[in-house]
C-alpha cells in the first residue's frame, strides 16, 4: 500500500435496491372479491353456497401462484366460511323448520271448516268436529296431535270473555297391556275407576252414575264430574276400541276422551263430538 492509497477513503457501499414489487395476479384479486361477496350473502340458502364454491375454486387456484397469495388465502377462507354458513341455512330451511312444523301440527291453529265433511280432528283411528259456533272470528281454535297415525289428539278453544273461554278435548288411547295393568279384567268401569283415582279425582267428584254410551258403534261409558273450579262441564268417556288399531305395534284396547268447558255451551260441545265422532 502506498502513501497515496493510505490517504484515500474507501468507496461507499452500493445503495440498497429493494426487489421489484410483484403485483397480485388477477386470479388472486378475483378470489378475494368473490370471497368477500360470498361472506356477505353466506346466510342466504343455496346462493351463498354457490358463490362460496366459486370462491373456493378461484382461491385454490390462486394460492398456488406467488403473486397475491395473501389475497388468495383471504378469499379462500371467506369462501369456506360462506359455504358452511349457507349449507347450515339450507339445513335449517329444509330440515329443521319443517321438523318443528310437523311437531306443532299435529300442532296447528285453525278454525272449524264450514264443510261438515272435513272434521277438525282427523286421525288414523277416529275423527270428530266441534260446534259451528267456534268457527267465528272471535274464537281461536288449536288442534294438534303428535302424529295423526298415533291417534292421540288435543283441542283447545279460546274465545271472548263471555263465560265461553277455555274449552278442552283430549283423546288418549290405551294399549291392551296398559289396560290390563290398570284393570284386572279389563272392563271399562275398572279402567274408569283407575283413571279417576289417579287423575280425575283431583279435578272433581263423580256427580252421577256412569252412563252407558254407544260411541259410533263402540261400547263406552260416560262419567260426569263436579269441579270446584269454573268449569261447567267436565266429562270422561272410556270407549272400547271397535277395531284393531295398532299404529305403534301393540293394538289399542280402549280410548279415553276428556271434554271440559268453562262456559255454558258444554252440553252443545259434548253433543257435537258424540254426533260427529267416526271410527276409521
Amino acid at each position: 500500500m502506498t502513501d497515496s492509497d493510505a490517504g484515500r477513503k474507501p468507496p461507499p457501499p452500493p445503495a440498497y435496491t429493494p426487489p421489484p414489487r410483484v403485483a397480485a395476479s388477477g386470479l388472486s384479486i378475483a378470489a378475494l372479491v368473490v370471497g368477500i361477496g360470498a361472506f356477505l350473502i353466506g346466510w342466504i340458502p343455496f346462493a351463498g353456497a354457490v358463490i362460496g364454491i366459486v370462491g373456493i375454486v378461484l382461491g385454490s387456484m390462486a394460492v398456488r401462484t406467488a403473486r397475491g397469495r395473501g389475497f388468495a388465502i383471504t378469499g379462500l377462507v371467506l369462501s369456506v366460511i360462506a359455504t358452511i354458513t349457507s349449507v347450515l341455512m339450507v339445513f335449517v330451511v329444509l330440515v329443521w323448520i319443517p321438523a318443528i312444523d310437523r311437531n306443532n301440527a299435529g300442532a296447528f291453529t285453525s278454525e272449524p271448516d264450514d264443510d261438515p265433511t272435513t272434521p277438525l280432528v282427523d286421525t288414523s283411528c277416529y275423527s270428530f268436529d266441534l260446534p259451528a259456533r267456534y268457527g267465528g272470528d272471535e274464537y281461536a281454535v288449536e288442534s294438534w296431535n303428535e302424529e295423526a297415525s298415533d291417534c292421540i289428539a288435543q283441542v283447545e278453544v279460546w274465545g271472548p270473555d263471555d263465560g265461553d273461554v277455555g274449552v278442552g278435548v283430549t283423546v288418549t288411547p290405551y294399549t291392551a297391556s296398559t289396560a290390563e295393568m290398570v284393570s284386572e279384567d279389563g272392563t271399562l268401569d275398572d279402567v274408569a275407576d283407575f283413571v279417576e283415582q289417579n287423575g280425575m279425582a283431583r279435578r272433581g267428584t263423580l256427580v252421577a252414575d256412569r252412563e252407558p254410551l254407544d260411541l259410533a258403534g263402540a261400547q263406552a261409558i260416560l262419567s260426569r264430574y263436579d269441579r270446584t273450579s269454573t268449569a261447567a262441564t267436565d266429562v270422561m268417556i272410556v270407549a272400547a276400541a271397535p277395531a284393531d288399531y295398532a299404529p305403534t305395534g301393540e293394538p289399542y284396547a280402549l280410548f279415553i276422551v276428556r271434554v271440559s268447558a268453562h262456559g255454558e255451551y258444554g252440553d252443545e260441545l259434548l253433543a257435537t263430538i258424540l254426533d260427529t265422532w267416526r271410527w276409521k
